[in-house]
């Protein structure tokens, strides 16, 4: 499995993906490939203090910011 040259905060299994959150980056990982799909810089806005996947919302995650701020990413396009 590829690795992250810094300290994860936070894990979400999603099928066959595990979400890794940095303290500025989001890594999706392909879990049967044992490879690293993509990485997201996330906006400035606090460490990461809680991620979450709504059952019903196709490749998005919903990050809450130590700031109080809620963002929601789209993992497949970035945005």
């Amino acid at each position: 499995m590829p690795e992250v040259n810094s300290r994860v905060t936070r894990l979400l299994h999603l099928s066959t993906m595990m979400i890794a959150i940095t303290s500025s980056q989001l890594h999706i990982f392909h879990i049967p490939q044992k490879e690293l799909m993509g990485s997201l810089d996330l906006e400035e806005g606090g460490d990461v203090t809680a991620i979450l996947h709504p059952a019903t919302w196709l490749n998005k995650v919903v990050l809450g910011r130590e700031s109080g701020v809620v963002q929601i990413w789209n993992i497949r396009t970035g945005y």
